[in-house]
């Protein structure tokens, strides 16, 4: 966390009373001084207002120090990122050439990444389209150095009035702002502070303190804070006219969602298809199906349950708020997808560069697909492919579809109980669950019990005295991410070591090692030894046996039967008949 203080006492470089800007580490305790020089000593002025970027790496903060930046000189307030992996401080507030601005630059606000910021600025010299000393809103981007100017119209004409309060999207994409301007909207002629939201790619800005048929407040809208995805913009108001339950002058606080729409959908059920460009496609009402095709395109299912395809470009998907289950399809995506809801992230195939906000389920690709939930009750499924299947919290259900499909408890925080036969689920965040063609399960880092069905089972037990008895079929018992080697014995169903420890196995006839030196035993049936790493040791026992090495250094014993045994190269090999 960061947070501003003078106290003298906080870190041994900082024995003055100015303000200074400083983070703690919640987790080691540890406080590192931000407002300070490349070179680790402290500001010799005053630092405020800061924020810190979500992935931790980068601070913001206000200062009227003189020695952070050899430009500046003036003990003007600027704005500064800090950046805690090198120690590097970096002027924010300053034009494309780098020049400083030239008149006060406050209240920063980073993207997640740290890599933009955005601030108000009464600077004449930060952008060419800017020569007046009204506050405006800029960011800058501290990869390229390139500023923005930010309040302006959609056809980049620059606000005619006061600017504040900037507020940045996680992917620093969206910008939210109060201005008196009366020119950003041509709904906002009075001059009163209203909310705005730009889109930085675009330029589209919307105004977004109105009601819900589109009429603007009748007061002062200001102070915005915006969701991850900058798809929904709360502030406070003083207007009586934005909910009929409001009608007092007393500030209250107002959620909204403003979007610029290419495409449009209605009350009733639609199939809404976009263009190969880069469209805004919004389902209003109704149980609608929404399709980008190509292009990085925004979809927005609004009320109703939705199906919302993006197609191939980095597309933003959010099904709303309104009432009914929305689902997120890649089924025509080319390559295999990785979706993650609690996160709103996509990677692969279609999903590439994807967001996902407000969305319950998911359908996966033919391919191998990895599909996570959120902390709510969830639909997933992994259509063809052998998916990896993680509901998260909440009662959900799992589809597997073709394929060997796993159902994932690695994240749970307890032990949890799986029955793929059943189709049931228990315990941590498998409660609730529904399986269905699943064909196996990762296991949390607790005392699991997964049970398999008269199918070929695979089951990963992440954590130690795991009961684990896979049933009739051709079954797999993987310790790939064990954190030391393990010894399973096959034929006594045993195993040991790692996150083998404790575990009970039953009807098993193969085994995956770890990445270190295993141990792996046969059976007198047919099984199947992988080694993964490490110098292991495969003995194949009786049966017609697949003993498969890697690196390190492998010994192979086939045993009796006709028995196969791969990446042999260079490593000690007895009883392989091929």
């Amino acid at each position: 966390m960061a947070f501003y203080s003078s106290a003298t006492n906080l870190h041994p470089l900082d024995t003055d009373t100015s303000f200074d800007v400083f983070v703690k580490d919640l987790s080691t305790g540890a406080v590192f001084l931000a407002s300070a020089m490349d070179n680790g000593f402290a500001s010799n002025g005053s630092s405020l207002i800061s924020t810190i970027a979500a992935s931790g790496n980068r601070v913001a903060f206000q200062s009227d120090a003189t020695n952070l930046d050899p430009g500046d000189t003036d003990a003007t307030l600027d704005i500064y990122v800090k950046d805690l992996t090198n120690g590097d401080v970096m002027l924010a507030s300053a034009s494309d050439a780098g020049s400083k601005g030239n008149d006060i630059s406050l209240a920063p606000s980073l993207s997640a990444s740290g890599a933009r910021v955005a601030f108000q600025s009464a600077a004449d010299n930060l952008d060419p389209a800017d020569p007046d000393p009204l506050p405006d809103i800029y960011v800058k981007n501290l990869n390229t150095g390139d500023i923005q100017l930010v309040s302006t119209s959609d056809s980049g004409v620059k606000g005619n009035g006061s600017s504040q309060g900037a507020a940045l999207s996680n992917d620093g994409r969206r910008v939210a702002f109060s201005s008196t301007s009366t020119n950003l909207d041509p709904a906002d002629t009075d001059g009163t502070s209203d909310l705005y939201v730009k889109d930085l790619v675009t330029g589209d800005i919307a105004l977004a303190s109105t009601t819900a048929e589109g009429l603007k407040g009748n007061q002062s809208s200001h102070s915005a804070a915006l969701t991850g995805q900058g798809r929904r913009v709360a502030f406070q108001s003083s207007a009586t006219n934005l909910d009929p339950a409001d009608t007092s002058v007393l500030g209250d606080v107002y959620v909204a969602q403003p979007v610029l729409c290419t495409i449009v959908g209605t009350a009733a059920d639609d199939t809404l298809v976009g263009t190969s460009g880069n469209d805004v496609i919004c389902g209003r009402g109704g149980d609608d199906s929404l399709f980008g095709v190509a292009g990085d395109d925004l979809l927005f299912g609004e009320d109703g349950g939705d199906v919302l395809d993006g197609g191939a470009g980095a597309d933003a998907v959010d099904g709303g708020t309104g009432a009914g289950e929305d689902v997120v399809s890649y089924q025509d995506s080319p390559a295999a997808v990785d979706v993650d809801l609690s996160l709103g992230t996509g990677f692969g195939g279609d999903a590439e560069g994807d967001t996902v906000d407000e969305v319950e389920s998911i359908i996966g690709t033919p391919f191998a697909d990895e599909l996570i939930g959120d902390s709510g009750a969830n639909e997933i499924a992994g259509d063809d492919g052998d998916d990896v299947l993680t509901g998260g919290g909440g009662a959900d259900i799992l589809e597997g579809g073709l394929g060997l499909d796993l159902a994932s408890y690695a994240a749970s925080y307890a032990a949890v109980v799986v029955d793929v036969g059943a189709g049931t689920a228990s315990g941590g965040t498998a409660t609730g669950d529904l399986l269905d063609s699943i064909e196996g399960a990762v296991g949390s880092a607790f005392a699991d019990t997964l049970t398999g069905d008269s199918a070929d089972n695979v089951f990963m037990g992440m954590g130690s005295g795991d009961v684990l008895d896979a049933g009739a079929g051709f079954d797999l018992v993987y310790y790939l991410y064990s954190p030391t080697g393990v010894t399973v014995d096959l034929a006594a169903q045993t195993a040991s070591g790692g996150h083998a420890t404790g575990d009970s196995l039953a009807g098993f006839e193969g085994v995956l090692g770890s990445t270190l030196a295993d141990v792996l035993n046969g059976s007198n049936d047919v099984n199947h030894l992988l080694g993964s790493g490490g110098d292991d040791t495969l003995v194949g026992l009786g049966g017609d046996d697949v003993l498969v090495g890697s690196t390190g250094t492998d010994s192979f014993s086939g045993g009796g039967g006709f028995d196969t045994c791969d990446n042999v190269v260079g490593e000690v090999v007895t009883s392989c008949e091929l």
